[in-house]
């Protein structure tokens, strides 16, 4: 009996390292995985290629740079409310700035 458990715990260790590579990649695949977030707020500002946009979730200001899928931005005015879809992250600024925006769109009042 303790023959098979000496057996059985020198497997395990023998197999952990061997096996830890594979986790750490794949831990690594899905940190890297792009994931679309979308956020709502209220135009404050808007310049030709980029708004300026007070969210309704934190009151925070971000700035939005232009998606390729748009010709420019006059369609956003001041105080029209928009739904953004990024998928970079934030680059932590004042104003935040949000990293490869997909979509601008107006939000129906």
């Amino acid at each position: 009996m303790k023959r098979k458990l000496k057996y059985a715990i020198g497997i395990v260790l023998v197999l952990i390292p061997l096996l830890l590579p594979f986790v750490y990649k794949y831990k690594d695949y899905l940190d890297d995985k792009l994931i679309d977030i979308t956020v709502i707020g209220q135009v404050v500002e808007n310049q030709d290629t980029y708004l300026i946009v007070r969210l309704d979730s934190d009151g925070h200001l971000c700035e939005a740079g232009k998606p390729d899928s748009l010709e420019d931005l006059s369609e956003f005015k001041v105080g029209d409310k928009v739904s953004i879809t990024y998928s970079g992250g934030i680059r932590e600024q004042i104003p935040a700035i949000l990293a490869e925006v997909n979509k601008i769109e107006l939000v129906e009042k």
